[in-house]
């Protein structure tokens, strides 16, 4: 990706993005004291539906502050508690939760602050909900606090330290960055006017991020989860059971449904359409790209995920990875630039050698395709992008070093040599391709059988010119 195009992907984030149109949004209700999930406008309580609303177990700091639809029937509005400025929707409608089970709409059992809930949704059995729109069929319920106080950029522009840590390829985030973006922002370092501008651009959209309520959008389901802090949720997300959500952008589709679910921690981050954060997974500073995931007691910090790429169990820092990375088991992956991915990360495989008993200033590039085997132990500085589809067999202690051999087997010597130290590797160039062909058919296959995202192209053919020429 050229610099131009990255200064073209952020300049359409700014017109498209679904986060801005909601902060403007919020900003206008701010000013205006209009709705934004309530239609055909608000009226105040008329004296019988106070008389009502009362009856029913509910009480107001000011029944004047509060503003309903044209539309409103304080039938489904039980054992609330409203204080400051709240409006509240037209409540016939029923809300559909995970599972296909069909809700009806209305306010439970709330603590509701400064807030709106919009037509047709659903809050229940919420300890506190302030600084909130709660869009039109959303449904929150079963939760501690979900607040928004002051204003909130929703973890846009916050710096990757990707690679190296102590500085150098630095990236800012907005929320629907892509990996070809961050790196070509990586490493384009030496176009200072390519970098001002981009961080100019991204200061912009910081600012039109900024917002006094954050959204949870229409159709979204926040269920079960103690805190939801300043954080935007997409339309149709499912949010249920995670244990934290704080200062964070969820994107969503209807059809494609980002979820964050059981035990997961999310904190200053972006979560792109389609992905999954489960399982007890940490995910810190940090981008998870469409259709990304992290499970089963994953981390991943200060980095970003590529498409259709996985983390499970294991704990990936400072690293951008770009798609179908496979990393399912315990392992260690720091200070990666892999935008080209298509990898694999074996249990117990230490990629991470990245301070050199000083600081963490070294970083390594594995490029397309390599296999990282069980157990392996690479050290840094290290550059693997022209020797794609390489493996690195279970169990080897990789030098510092460059390596240019297609294809190739890295494996412990199979003999000593006279003179030869036996901690360098014995490299089998083309080992893959003539012992080991089925991996590249079967790779080609599975990517494109996988692939979920609709805004990333890929080319699956592992056979291409551009590696032939490596050859």
């Amino acid at each position: 990706m050229t610099e131009k195009e990255v200064l073209q992907a952020v300049r359409t984030a700014l017109r498209t993005s679904s986060l801005l149109r909601s902060s403007k949004q919020a900003r206008g209700k701010a000013h205006t004291k209009k709705a934004v999930a309530v239609k055909g406008g608000l009226r105040a309580l008329k004296a019988d539906e106070i008389a009502q609303l009362k009856a029913q177990g509910n009480r107001a700091g000011a029944w004047g502050s509060v503003r309903v639809s044209r539309k409103f029937d304080p039938s489904p509005v039980l054992g609330c508690s409203f204080l400051g400025s709240v409006v509240l929707g037209d409540f016939s409608a029923t809300v559909k939760v995970p599972g296909g089970v069909a809700l009806g709409s209305g306010c439970f059992r709330s603590t509701i602050h400064n807030a709106e809930v919009g037509d047709g949704a659903l809050v229940s059995d919420v300890t506190l909900l302030t600084g909130y729109i709660v869009g039109a069929g959303a449904a929150v319920f079963g939760c501690g606090t979900v607040s928004c106080s002051g204003k909130s950029s929703f973890g846009v522009g916050a710096v990757l330290p990707v690679a190296i840590e102590t500085g150098g390829r630095e990236v800012l985030t907005y929320a629907e960055i892509t990996v070809d973006v961050a790196a070509t922002v990586a490493t384009a370092r030496a176009d200072k006017k390519f970098q001002k501008d981009y961080a100019k651009l991204i200061g912009q959209y910081v600012k039109e991020a900024a917002a006094p309520f954050a959204t949870i959008e229409a159709g979204a389901v926040v269920a079960n989860t103690p805190k939801v802090l300043a954080t935007y949720v997409g339309p149709g997300a499912v949010i249920d059971g995670a244990q934290l959500l704080s200062n964070s952008t969820i994107l969503s589709a209807p059809e494609e449904e980002t979820e964050v679910t059981a035990g997961a921690y999310v904190t200053d981050s972006i979560i792109q359409w389609g992905s999954e954060v489960t399982s007890m997974a940490i995910v810190a500073n940090s981008v998870l790209t469409e259709h990304s995931h992290v499970e089963r007691h994953g981390k991943v910090t200060d980095s970003l995920l590529g498409p259709n790429t996985g983390v499970g169990e294991g704990e990936v820092t400072a690293s951008l990875c770009g798609p179908f990375v496979g990393f399912h088991h315990q392992a260690l992956l720091i200070a990666a630039f892999w935008p080209e991915g298509k990898g694999n990360v074996g249990y117990g495989a230490n990629v991470g050698s990245n301070h050199t008993s000083k600081a963490p200033d070294q970083e390594i590039w594995p490029g397309e395709g390599l296999f990282f085997g069980l157990g392996t132990n690479i050290k840094f500085p290290a550059n693997f992008t022209k020797a794609p589809y390489t493996i690195i067999a279970s169990g080897v202690a990789a030098l510092p070093q460059k390596v240019t051999f297609p294809f190739s087997l890295i494996n412990t010597p199979a003999s000593a040599y006279p003179a030869i130290s036996p901690a360098y590797n014995e490299i089998m160039p083309g080992w893959v391709l003539s012992d080991n062909i089925f991996t590249i058919r079967r790779n080609e296959g599975k990517y494109q059988a996988r692939n979920k995202a609709r805004r990333s192209t890929f080319d699956f053919e592992v056979l291409r010119p551009d590696i032939v020429d490596l050859m």
